[in-house]
């Protein structure tokens, strides 16, 4: 059973009134909130500033729908000699829709 989603395209936004809680989100192209990608202070986590972090995340996120429509796309064209590549996309595609590999 494929997993539904939320359709796309996704968008990352920062968010940057939340007085604690605060960082990035994503939404639907009509605004609609997909998910936040926050961090409670401190800003820094490991000598790391989150924030590059926190955008990163969010944008990788809104990517989700096309970076799955992309792989469904290319795995008919992938070479049957390029077994690893083959696995690689078939093991993203059931992460991102629930199936098994």
């Amino acid at each position: 059973m494929s997993a539904q989603h939320t359709p796309g395209p996704w968008v990352a936004h920062q968010r940057l009134y939340a007085p604690i809680e605060f960082g990035h989100y994503v939404t639907t192209h009509d605004g609609l909130t997909v998910c936040n990608v926050t961090y409670q202070l401190p800003t820094e986590i490991d000598g790391q500033v989150v924030e590059a972090t926190r955008i990163s995340n969010a944008r990788l996120i809104a990517a989700a729908p096309e970076l799955l429509e992309a792989l469904r796309e290319a795995w008919p064209y992938v070479p049957e000699h390029h077994g690893p590549v083959q696995a690689r996309i078939k093991a993203a595609i059931a992460k991102a829709t629930g199936e098994q590999a």
